[in-house]
């Protein structure tokens, strides 16, 4: 397959985003998506055995992740998955992909927002639907305004996440060990199951900024050492955070 070269005559977005901060964007989305919204229903589906789901869910992402890294070694555009299939297959079904593409932030920003609303609601008491609508708007908002400010809301509210999570973790420190981390309510079953929802959110939402670090960075290897980097964030993370939570028992 030939590499695709650059038509000066086709209009392109200007690159304003560093390697630190596509990173970071992919870690971001784990941390809400993939902790705070994902981590209670994993666990309703495989009990304390969450940390396994997040384990099958990141080894099947990575093959994903590497399959992003490569193909974006060979387009240079920005459409990502649009760019991909309408190389190999045409503009027909790549125009499919893209519609597909849309549904799947659709369904995962409204994830995050109900999550978010379902916070809100148990802290403050907020209308549940009505935080959620209201969060869609105003990060529809912040987009809208540009890559330079989506950039750095994404910078605040990731650390915010980080510091959440850490603040956890060293509120369970104390209790750990005292969890049978083998104990499935549904078997291998819900394992599986729980394993299904973390590949949707590594793999559709996380992944994809791969193509992205290839384009700003200009080197596929960067690509792969931030698949690794997420892909090990994303379980660590719901490991120990699903530890100290139950050890807390409050999950």
């Amino acid at each position: 397959m030939k590499t695709q070269t650059h038509d000066p005559s086709k209009p392109t977005l200007r690159r304003e985003l560093r390697l630190f901060d596509v990173t970071v964007a992919g870690v971001g989305i784990i941390l809400g998506a993939g902790i705070y919204a994902l981590i209670g229903i994993a666990a309703s589906d495989a009990g304390n055995a969450t940390w396994l789901s997040f384990f099958f869910g990141s080894f099947v992402a990575m093959f994903t992740g590497l399959s992003y890294a490569e193909l974006s070694s060979f387009s240079k555009g920005d459409a990502g998955e649009y760019d991909y299939c309408k190389k190999a297959f045409g503009k027909s079904l790549s125009w499919f992909v893209a519609i597909l593409v849309i549904f799947t932030g659709v369904i995962a920003a409204a994830t995050v927002s109900l999550g978010f609303a379902g916070y809100a609601f148990a802290l403050f008491g907020t209308p549940f639907l009505v935080t959620a609508l209201l969060l869609v708007l105003l990060m529809s908002l912040i987009n809208f305004l540009g890559i330079r400010l989506s950039n750095r809301f994404n910078l605040l509210a990731t650390g915010m996440e980080f510091l959440g999570l850490l603040i956890i973790i060293l509120l369970g420190i104390p209790k750990w060990g005292s969890v049978d981390l083998t104990e499935m309510p549904h078997g291998m079953d819900g394992v599986f199951q729980a394993s299904a929802l973390v590949f949707f959110v590594l793999a559709m939402q996380c992944l994809p900024t791969l193509a992205v670090t290839r384009r700003e960075a200009g080197g596929t290897k960067y690509a792969v050492l931030q698949l690794g980097y997420m892909s090990g964030v994303a379980y660590i993370a719901a490991f120990v955070v699903f530890q100290s939570l139950t050890a807390m028992g409050i999950s």
